[in-house]
Formats: structure tokens, C-alpha cells, sequence
């Protein structure tokens, strides 16, 4: 019998991530690799960063703001996924139009 989670399991590579000093291994996708390795460099950017920018504040809270920042990216990314359709939509609309030109003034 074969077994799809086993198989999917098997195909998923340990990756070890080092941010600021706290060390864990993921076990992830081969095709997702580069992202998560992506994410963790942008992650110490910004928190190398922000701990200069508010060298006063604990570590806790500049990770906190660190993450905010990232769900307010996250939700600005998403907005605009969400309104694209509608943005090509009018611009297609639009061409339309003037390809056409304004019938509505001849009518009549």
C-alpha cells in the first residue's frame, strides 16, 4: 500500500536557522528552501535594525515591533493581490472605451 504522508515526509529536508543567537532546524520542502533562508536574512536585517534604532528597548519588544511590521507588509501584499483583478478589469474597460470612443454623445 502506499503511503502519501510517509512519502511526503521522507522528501523534506532539515534546515538549520540561526536568528540572533536562537538556533532551531526546520524540517521543510526542498522547493521551499530559499524562502525560508529569504525570510530568516530579512528577519535579522530588520531586527539588526531596529536594535539600532532603539538600542534603550528590551529585545522582546524590538522583536515585537520587528513582527508587526512584517503583518502590516504581509497586509498591504495581500490588499493589493486582492484589488489587482479589479485594477486590470478597469484598465481593460477602459481601453475599451476609448478604442470605442464615446458613443454616448452621438446617440440621440
Amino acid at each position: 500500500m502506499d503511503n502519501k504522508s510517509g512519502g511526503e515526509e521522507s522528501e523534506k529536508r532539515t534546515i538549520k536557522i540561526n536568528i540572533n543567537g536562537f538556533c532551531t532546524a526546520l524540517r521543510i520542502n526542498p522547493d521551499e528552501e530559499e524562502a525560508y533562508r529569504r525570510a530568516c536574512t530579512l528577519l535579522k536585517e530588520r531586527l539588526n535594525v531596529y536594535t539600532k534604532r532603539f538600542s534603550a528597548f528590551p529585545y522582546d519588544d524590538i522583536l515585537h515591533m520587528v513582527a508587526y511590521e512584517f503583518a502590516v507588509e504581509y497586509c498591504k501584499l495581500e490588499q493589493r493581490q486582492q484589488s489587482a483583478p479589479l485594477n486590470t478589469m478597469k484598465r481593460l474597460t477602459d481601453a475599451i472605451d476609448a478604442a470605442l470612443g464615446d458613443n454616448s454623445t452621438s446617440v440621440g
